[in-house]
């Protein structure tokens, strides 16, 4: 009898001392995991913006004409607008005294504005810096502009007309794509270098608007892109 008392004891003893062993290994791992969490969370891309952003000394600007991230190259750069999604968003031609001379990348992505107007201080609209504003309806390039680039009105599904400053040097590939509703893309310039800015699958209405024997027409001829001369 005393000896199935001490079998019994010693099996309670070995079960509690398995049941303690597998909380410390439980909590060894949490504290494990808990550190992995942290180290992996330190080099994730989620983090990457925010010492990017200390890199470049990104400013925020709210002004009369909305709310901007941007920081300065000598001129200024316009990198977000990150206000209200009004109907129609008018950028300044100065923040805080400096010109407003480029909108960057990605910089209006995606806004539910319908009309933007933008100054004639700007000369460079970044890479998508318009891609999927889908209500937008028009907008307007100031006569500074010099360059436009790759998809940076792609995606706009209403937008009915895009009309260039004279005096433009380049406009890139697919600026223009998804775009049923446009019907003109207006280049005055006789020295306008275009790449395979209109994507005649998705642009079924469009048709390049530009002078006889300019460099836009020359290309889009040889491109087989929609062309007439005014």
């Amino acid at each position: 009898m005393r000896q199935t008392k001490n079998i019994i004891l010693a099996a309670i003893a070995g079960a509690a001392f398995a049941a303690l062993t597998a909380c410390i290994i439980i909590d060894k791992n949490t504290v494990e995991y808990v550190a992995d969490n942290t180290t992996v969370e330190e080099t994730t891309e989620t983090t990457k913006p925010q010492r990017e952003v200390e890199k470049t000394a990104i400013i925020g600007i709210s002004s009369k004409d909305g709310d901007y991230l941007g920081h300065a190259e000598g001129d200024y750069y316009v990198i977000d607008y990150c206000g209200l999604d009004d109907e129609t968003i008018t950028v300044p031609d100065k923040i805080e005294g400096l010109p407003v001379k480029k909108i960057g990348k990605l910089g209006f992505a995606r806004r539910f504005c319908k009309k933007i107007i933008l100054p004639d201080s700007v000369e460079e609209i970044g890479e998508r810096a318009f891609i999927n504003c889908e209500l937008l309806e028009s907008i307007t390039l100031g006569k500074g502009l010099k360059k436009i680039g790759p998809e940076a009105l792609k995606s706009c599904h209403a937008l009915k007309e895009a009309a260039f400053p004279d005096g433009m040097s380049e406009i890139a590939n697919n600026v223009f794509s998804e775009n049923e509703e446009l019907t003109r893309i207006i280049i005055p310039g006789k020295d306008t270098k275009i790449g395979d800015l209109l994507d005649v699958s998705t642009c079924g209405k469009a048709v390049l608007m530009t002078s006889a024997g300019s460099q836009a027409d020359k290309t889009a001829r040889e491109k087989k892109l929609p062309v007439q001369n005014e």
